[in-house]
């Protein structure tokens, strides 16, 4: 894989500007997190929906952005509302709108289904704001530390998977898939998440985590994010499109700057549960 040195430069402008702002929002958690997390949510849907249509299928964005910023909300609130009621109402929601504006028959199932999928993945970034008010015996505190933490495993390991895929990049991963990813960048990308993971470890102690525990969730990250990523690929891949979008010059859109993201935050707030028992 060569370098596009334009590419390059857009990348890089665009996480100079961006990394300190979201490294701020995620130690400062609360509102500024959720709200973060409702705009990665809004576009995303936009993004979700125009995907669909390029599929040949119909995806209401209001509903797909209101389903999960509803989930989203009420992990905020804390209300504790049953989410599979929260889930039930959004099945019935995309029926009842496949009744009243004529979708197109033949494509009518997969339609809904795509809905109720997009509500659902784009869901996970409510993740953010349950690791953010604590988890188990984790605190608030070291909970925004962890998203910060995880910010930091994401971004270094999608760098070292770019570079080292660059560089040294022989083996194709999934050329069916994504025919850019290679098994070298893939490793690369795992090993930038560990180093990422100890870097946020030294950078942000916590006193309910201990160093060797994130270099665990780092390790174990690597690869879930890279599960995504690999995902997002295929859904792009299956309707003919290269970026989600273009909001971020050198990254494409939010699904594709974020998509490693929607596998890690609800996959650390699960092993965060385990890990007390709570569940």
């Amino acid at each position: 894989m060569a370098f596009s040195l334009s590419n390059l430069l857009a990348r890089v402008a665009v996480a100079a500007i961006a990394i300190p702002g979201l490294l701020w929002i995620a130690l400062a958690g609360g509102l500024p997190l959720a709200l973060l997390s409702g705009g990665i949510i809004v576009l995303g849907a936009i993004e979700w929906a125009d995907l669909a249509r390029s599929g040949g299928f119909q995806c209401p964005v209001w509903l797909i952005a209101g389903g999960a910023l509803a989930i989203g909300a009420d992990i905020f609130l804390r209300q504790g509302a049953d989410i599979g009621l929260l889930g039930s109402l959004v099945v019935v929601s995309a029926l009842t709108v496949m009744i009243t504006q004529r979708w197109e028959q033949s494509l009518a199932f997969a339609s809904v289904g795509l809905t109720i999928a997009g509500v659902w993945y784009l869901s996970c970034y409510a993740s953010l704001i349950g690791l953010s008010t604590g988890v188990g015996s984790i605190s608030a505190e070291d909970g925004s530390r962890v998203v910060a933490a995880l910010l930091m495993m994401v971004w270094i390991s999608d760098s070292a998977a770019y570079f080292g895929g660059s560089a040294f990049g022989k083996t194709k991963l999934a050329p069916t898939m994504s025919p850019n990813k290679t098994w070298e960048g893939t490793a690369c990308g795992w090993v930038g998440a560990v180093l990422g993971a100890v870097g946020a470890g030294l950078l942000w102690p916590m006193d309910t985590i201990s160093l060797l525990e994130l270099v665990g969730i780092g390790a174990a990250m690597g690869v879930v994010g890279q599960v995504g990523d690999l995902a997002e690929s295929v859904l792009k891949r299956s309707v003919g499109v290269k970026d989600s979008a273009i909001w971020l010059p050198g990254h494409g859109g939010i699904l594709d700057r974020f998509d490693s993201l929607a596998f890690v935050a609800p996959s650390t707030w699960l092993w965060l549960w385990l890990r007390d028992g709570v569940i």
